[in-house]
């Protein structure tokens, strides 16, 4: 059985795997450059085109959705990442890292999922706590998790019911999937 979740441990201990395996990415760098998005990609395009059309960036949540192709989690990591403001940016990955960390207390409702989220960001430094659950959740937390890996095995429930330690929730080293058995084919 694990030890029950606690919000100050995951978030220092986040924080602590983000120095050390936090990705390099062009647009993390000081000026937030879009060029490696490529202009090619629709959203890029319609970022920019949005961005060339401001003389300053909307700081309210509600007028950044109105915008076209902007969406909650766009304007959020855009708030949170350009303006430092205590947002969570929530996807697939980091709903997926709190599930198997809550379990059962994980709410199913998207408008509550989204209040814990908000409530797990931390005052000081949002948009680094966010990249860095970004990062967690490609690198560790993954669909198939390496949990042998993971610095909150000890009050995951997904580990807890699932997963030994030194294993993946797989059950394999590493988080490896079962190597697939070849058909053998008998032609006549």
């Amino acid at each position: 059985m694990s030890r029950p979740f606690n919000a100050t441990s995951f978030t220092q201990g986040l924080l602590r795997w983000a120095r050390r395996n936090l990705r390099e990415f062009p647009w993390r760098e000081e000026g937030r450059s879009i060029e490696p998005l490529g202009l090619q990609n629709r959203r890029a395009r319609a970022l920019k085109a949005i961005a060339s059309k401001w003389d300053e960036l909307p700081t309210a949540m509600d007028r950044l959705v109105d915008l076209d192709r902007v969406g909650p989690y766009v304007a959020s990591a855009t708030l949170c990442l350009a303006l430092g403001q205590r947002l969570a940016t929530v996807d697939r990955n980091v709903r997926r890292i709190y599930r198997r960390l809550l379990g059962k207390d994980w709410p199913t409702s998207v408008a509550a999922q989204m209040e814990f989220a908000t409530l797990m960001v931390p005052r000081r430094d949002p948009g680094k706590f966010n990249m860095a659950l970004l990062d967690f959740g490609a690198l560790v937390c993954k669909k198939v998790p390496l949990c042998h890996r993971c610095f909150a095995s000890e009050y995951c429930e997904y580990f807890s019911a699932r997963g030994r330690p030194g294993r993946s929730a797989t059950g394999r080293p590493g988080g490896q999937a079962r190597p697939r058995r070849r058909e053998t084919r008998h032609d006549v």
